[in-house]
């Protein structure tokens, strides 16, 4: 049974990998002959050291709807979550 299968198998193991190296060649076929610019802006200037630690000044998303959470609609959203994780790959 392996084997009536085998290419199928494998083929389905580099689904990754073949996707990544599909990216990669339209990327350097898009930045070809840019030397100094690439199409997207990559990174900016990144500032040095840390941010000084400290409290926040503003309270948090959750303590300003102040909506009761039911536990059933937590239970759907992971349900959901699992059934368009599957169907995507996650």
């Amino acid at each position: 049974m392996y084997s009536d299968h085998k290419t199928r198998f494998y083929l389905s193991r580099l689904r990754t990998g073949f996707t990544i190296l599909l990216y990669t060649l339209i990327s350097w076929l898009a930045n070809r002959g840019r030397a100094k610019k690439s199409i997207p802006k990559i990174l900016g200037t990144i500032p040095s050291g840390f941010k000084h630690m400290g409290f926040q000044r503003r309270a948090p998303l959750y303590l300003t709807l102040s909506c009761p959470l039911n536990p059933s609609q937590k239970l759907i959203a992971i349900g959901i979550t699992n059934i368009f994780g599957r169907l995507f790959g996650g």
